[in-house]
């Protein structure tokens, strides 16, 4: 199931769609490590350097929730944390929630419907 949610919300989150024509370019992926629990990955982009540490839990038989902490590699070579992300997929409810919250603790919370027209996640 893992595999699913890597591959599938990164896709969700930055893809492209009619309405939202955004593409980024990550580059150098490299996946570190990955199992049931989550994964650890990095990847660069645009000249930064990204690690990320993905937990994934199953609160009930009803949802997933997958919480990747960003860190970003500072000069010295070193990852700084920046940011999180947690993600909450509810089936039975035909929708995902996506709550961003930035390294000054400013949250944003974005919902989709899992199933839309112009693409299935």
């Amino acid at each position: 199931m893992l595999f699913t949610y890597f591959f599938i919300i990164p896709s969700s989150i930055f893809g492209q769609t009619r309405n939202n024509e955004q593409t980024l370019q990550r580059q150098n992926l490299t996946i570190i490590a990955m199992d049931e629990d989550g994964a650890e990955y990095t990847y660069d982009e645009d000249g930064i350097s990204f690690k990320v540490v993905e937990t994934v839990e199953k609160p009930n038989d009803k949802e997933s929730i997958i919480i990747s902490e960003y860190y970003i590699k500072d000069k010295n070579g070193d990852y700084q944390k920046d940011s999180r992300q947690i993600t909450t997929i509810n089936p039975e409810k035909n929708k995902i929630e996506i709550k961003k919250i930035n390294n000054k603790g400013k949250a944003t919370i974005n919902t989709q419907s899992i199933v839309d027209k112009n693409r299935i996640y």
